[in-house]
Formats: structure tokens, C-alpha cells, sequence
């Protein structure tokens, strides 16, 4: 078969668009898909540019074989009978299988030619030998000459579950058949976190106490130097050896740069507790560097993962109760506990947000939960304590609340068509019985026109006296006890979110992470909606000035101050659109995760 010429396929690819075609033919590793708008996998009305893999080798043959296929697939489309397919196998006998030795050879190359990796040889190096060669090379041990899906499952299986090597197996596999345009089980992800969370993620880690009387146990000054450099500033293995100490001079903010030359590039770090540059004796590295062990850093002849090991080394040689890493994770919580945003921590750390979010979402422990959960509960009584006696009065007396609640909401036609107003901006919108989150659902009053629609309607609020009163009057509500700014929720699980006149009581950082957890919490092509507060027209600013005095925080003042859709714009949700209501004094907003 003769190889494709790539001006083949620019040339078809035009001629399909002349036509008025609107999918057209790629070609991705050694194989050809289809992409174009096609019917939305999730079930979902409309169509979606998605990818549609042909498996039909790049030749002049096989791009026949997936003009033809193309065809049949836009004919589909237009009569609204196209199915995606069950199996990927291949279609026909013109597919070559993929050599697994020339797949292994070309995702090599494919890695290390990454311009953003050969900007960092020595951390490419690294990376590859440590996080992605292991696995490939147990791929290349089962003793089967072609790739398939079967074999990938099997490498993937020969792990432990809930471990970081099967996790990290699973990706290595996931990248290398995407090159090879091998389509994967729609489970593969849950199965590579091996149906759970890595068991490490439950440990106790060291108290800062614990890590101040550990050190006492190393008696060499140079090791309890980057020792305490691990635990000040949560530093990797190899990073104490590749960071620029001119911040801990007695002059400067004790602020130190890691190198370029590191795995993660360069990045700023700032100490956690500041205390511990004096209590661990570091500030004498600003001027003398040569108090570390005696390491060879030359990359020349050694790497960043062999750097890293000799720290590990010497940690299991002073038989220390705890590794490394533990002392970089806890320097994460401890961020977490002290309330740095999670985007300066991970860019601290000198990885993504995404990443940071994924590791240390479930590393805090059920007594953290609590220290976070009662640190709440007292901001909150500080908040309220600001408002004038008729808050707490309107929330200990019922009929004050509701008599409170059916004056304000007159001007939307009642309570009654206010607790629905996010049912009525997302119904058209969403598929029957779709899940949905009501995030501070109180006693579950602005759930339940959605569970009468028929919606599977799981709510959430922090007050266990509220859900036990939702329960009472709503019994098909699932009810989950926790925070909106950090939900324990399971990731892309839910269709639909509202927050119902809830989001004024947040404060501004508060108020970014909750919408962040709502980002989170939404599967792809999912819906966010808020009705709350708006700075009213000129008929009622007067009254609404006055409810914000006598009900009110100074969070929802501030609230009023500020571009809510704007604001969800820049979190990442797209096609957001805001409608005004009740003489502009409240207002609804929609959202999509992209």
C-alpha cells in the first residue's frame, strides 16, 4: 500500500467543504478519523464537533475506504439515524494492525520532539525514565508483536488497584492510543484510578509539631538543612539542590526561587510557616550554599531523578517516621488550612491548578473537615452577628422569614414563581430526570419545583437542622451535609446546578470558590443557574437599600458591587447570559461548562 501524500487530504478536505460538506478527514498518528459536528454522545439535542475515529490506516487505500466512510456518516447525520459505534474494532480487512514496536519507537520521539519539553532536556530526561518508560517497558514484556486495546487493559490490570503507579500507567496508555488512534473503553479513566482514591490520599500525614521533633533525629547540620527546606517550603527531592537561596539573607523576605533547569521550570516560593526559616537555621544559605551535602548537580553526568533519590536515600538511612513527600504534601495542607488561594499554591508547588486540586482535594482528614467546617459555621456567626437584630430574629422565627420572603418576592409574582425561577431558565434545556444540585438548599423550599418536574434532585447545605427539615417535607430530595465552597461531590457528575438566592451570603473569595466547585461539580455541556440579587432600577433601589440594612451582611452588599457574568466568564463558563427581573432587583444568570 502506498504511503498518503499529505496534499491528498488538503485537497479532499477542500473539496468536501466546496460541497457543503461539513466534516472533514485527519489524520492522526498513522490512522484516519472524521471530525465535525456530530449528535452529542451524552444523548443530548444538537450536535457537537467531536472526532470520530475511522481506524483506516493513512494510505491512498485506506483514504478511500474513509472518503466512503464519510459519506455514509454525513447521510446519517442529515437523517438523524447515525448511531456511534459500540467498538472501535476495525471496519474492514483493509486496517493494518499497529506493530508495537513501531508505535513504542514513534511515541518516543513524538515526546521528546515536544517543543515544550526541549526547552527542559534534562527534565524531559527525567520524566521519561521515571514516569513513562516503566510502563511502556512492561507493554513491550507481555511478548505480543501488534498494540491493541486488549493489550493496553492488560498492562493496565497488572497493576494494584487504587495505587499511583496504576494511575499513572493508565495515562502513559491513554496518550500513547490516542497517537495511535486506538479508542479506549469509556471506562479506562475510573478503571486507572482503579474504582477509588489512592489509599495515600487517607494517611495521616506529620503534624507541624511532629515535623519539628523529627529533625532532631538527623545528625548531620547538611541534612537537616534540607530538611527543613522541605518542610519550609514543600520543595520536591531534587529542587533543594536546584534553588536560588539569595531570599533568605537577613535583609529579604525569605522568599526562594527554584531554577529553571528544574523538572517543573522556574517558580517563586514563599515559606510556610515563615518561623521555621529561623527555627530550621536557613538563612546562612543565602551566602553559603556549600553547608548542603556534597551533591553532584552537574546534569551532564547525573539527573534530576537521581538527585531526588539520594534524598529519599538518606531519609530511609536516619530511619525517619516519614518520607519526603510527606513533607511536601503537608506544606500543601498547611497552605490549604491558612487559606492561600489554591492558583498561588500549585504555581508555588510549580504545577497546575487542576493537578493541586485532583492531589489534595480528599487529603483533608475527617478532623481538618471539622477545623474547616467550624471555621465556617464562626465566620458565619461573626457575618450574621454585623446585621441588626432582625436577621437572627427573621432566622429563629419561621413566620418572620416567610412573611419576609412572600413581601420580597411580590414583584416576581410571589414565592411560589420565585423558588422556580431556576427551574424555568434551565427545563427547556435539560434531559428528563437529568441530575441536579441545589447548593445551599436550607429546607429544600427552591428544590422542589424541580423534584415535581421530575428531576433527580440532590441537595446540599451546611446546617444538618435544615436538612433534616428537607427531609421531613421533601423525601425524594437526596440530602448531602457540606460546604458550597468545597463540596463533597464526585467530579462531571451533575447536569445541573442552582444556587437559589444563596450566593450573596458568600464573601468575594468565598464566593470564587464555590462557583469554582460548581465548574467542577458540572459534567461537560452542564448548566449553572443563579437568581439572587441585582442593584435595583430607580423605583426600588430605595426599598432594596433598606432590606440589605435590616436583613442583610455586608456580603451581599458587596455582591451588588460586582459583575457576577463577567465573573463566570473568566472562571471558564461559556454562553452565560443574564436576565433582569423584579425592576432589575434581582437576577437570573445561566452558565455552561464548556
Amino acid at each position: 500500500m502506498s504511503a498518503l501524500p499529505a496534499e491528498s487530504l488538503e485537497q479532499l478536505n477542500s473539496g468536501l467543504r466546496s460541497a457543503g460538506v461539513r466534516l472533514r478527514l485527519e489524520q492522526r498518528g498513522q490512522r484516519l478519523g472524521l471530525r465535525g459536528p456530530l449528535p452529542r454522545r451524552d444523548g443530548q439535542p444538537g450536535l457537537q464537533v467531536q472526532r470520530l475515529s475511522l481506524g483506516f490506516p493513512a494510505t491512498s487505500d485506506g483514504l478511500a475506504a474513509a472518503l466512503q466512510r464519510l459519506h455514509q456518516v454525513h447521510q446519517q447525520v442529515q437523517d438523524s439515524s447515525f448511531q456511534w459505534p459500540q467498538s472501535m474494532e476495525p471496519p474492514s480487512p483493509i486496517e493494518e494492525q499497529t506493530g508495537l514496536d513501531g508505535a513504542l519507537n514513534r511515541f518516543e520521539k513524538q515526546f521528546h520532539a515536544d517543543p515544550r519539553r526541549r526547552r527542559q532536556p534534562a527534565g524531559s530526561r527525567s520524566t521519561w525514565t521515571s514516569a513513562y518508560r516503566p510502563y511502556l517497558r512492561r507493554l513491550a514484556a507481555q511478548g505480543q508483536s501488534r498494540l491493541s486495546v486488549s493489550l493496553l487493559e492488560q498492562v493496565l490490570e497488572s497493576y494494584p488497584l487504587a495505587s499511583r503507579s496504576r494511575q499513572q500507567c493508565g495515562l502513559v496508555l491513554s496518550l500513547l492510543a490516542r497517537q495511535e488512534q486506538l479508542q479506549l473503553p469509556a471506562d479506562w479513566n475510573e478503571r486507572a484510578a482503579g474504582y477509588g482514591l489512592h489509599q495515600a490520599r487517607f494517611r495521616q500525614l506529620p503534624s507541624d509539631g511532629q515535623i519539628l521533633e523529627v529533625v532532631d533525629a538527623i545528625p548531620n547540620p547538611g541534612w537537616r538543612l534540607v530538611f527543613g527546606l522541605m518542610a519550609t517550603y514543600g520543595l520536591r527531592n531534587h529542587e533543594v539542590f536546584f534553588t536560588d537561596f539569595s531570599g533568605l539573607d537577613a535583609s529579604q523576605d525569605g522568599v526562594v526561587r527554584v531554577l529553571p533547569t528544574t523538572k517543573t521550570g522556574e517558580h517563586q516560593v514563599w515559606p510556610f510557616l515563615p518561623e521555621w526559616v529561623d527555627h530550621f537555621a536557613l538563612r546562612p544559605l543565602a551566602r553559603q550554599r556549600a553547608l548542603l551535602p556534597p551533591i553532584c548537580t552537574d546534569l551532564r553526568t547525573t539527573t534530576l531523578q537521581q538527585v531526588g533519590r539520594r534524598v529519599a536515600e538518606q531519609f530511609r538511612r536516619y530511619q525517619l517516621p516519614l518520607t519526603p513527600y510527606d513533607l511536601r504534601h503537608a506544606w500543601a495542607l498547611r497552605t490549604i488550612h491558612m487559606g492561600l488561594p489554591d492558583t498561588v499554591a500549585a504555581r508555588m508547588m510549580g504545577h497546575s491548578v487542576a493537578i493541586h486540586t485532583r492531589t489534595y482535594h480528599h487529603w483533608i482528614t475527617r478532623r481538618d473537615q471539622q477545623q474547616a467546617v467550624d471555621a465556617a459555621l464562626a465566620r458565619r456567626s461573626a457575618e450574621r452577628a454585623m446585621a441588626t437584630f432582625l436577621r437572627p430574629l427573621a432566622y429563629r422565627h419561621r413566620w418572620i422569614y416567610d412573611s419576609v420572603t412572600a413581601i420580597s418576592s411580590l414583584s416576581v409574582g410571589g414565592v411560589a414563581r420565585l423558588r422556580a425561577l431556576g427551574l424555568e431558565g434551565l427545563k427547556q434545556r435539560l434531559a428528563p430526570s437529568a441530575a441536579v444540585l441545589d447548593l445551599c438548599c436550607g429546607s429544600g423550599e427552591a428544590a422542589a419545583p424541580w423534584l415535581q418536574a421530575g428531576f433527580a434532585v440532590t441537595g446540599l447545605d451546611i446546617a444538618p437542622r435544615a436538612l433534616d427539615l428537607a427531609a421531613q417535607r421533601y423525601p425524594a430530595l437526596k440530602r448531602v451535609q457540606g460546604l458550597a465552597e468545597d463540596p463533597p461531590l464526585p467530579d462531571g457528575h451533575f447536569a445541573a446546578i442552582q444556587l437559589s438566592v444563596a450566593l450573596h451570603e458568600f464573601s468575594r473569595p468565598e464566593r470564587e470558590q464555590v462557583l469554582r466547585s460548581c465548574l467542577r461539580l458540572l459534567m461537560p455541556g452542564g448548566w449553572l443557574v443563579l437568581v439572587d440579587l441585582h442593584p435595583a432600577g430607580p423605583w426600588l433601589q430605595l426599598p432594596q437599600q433598606l432590606f440589605c440594612a435590616l436583613f442583610e451582611t455586608h456580603t451581599a452588599i458587596a455582591m451588588l458591587e460586582d459583575n457576577l457574568p463577567a465573573q463566570l466568564d473568566a472562571l471558564g463558563f461559556i454562553a452565560v447570559e443574564q436576565e433582569l427581573l423584579a425592576g432589575q432587583a434581582l437576577q437570573r444568570i445561566t452558565a455552561q461548562r464548556p
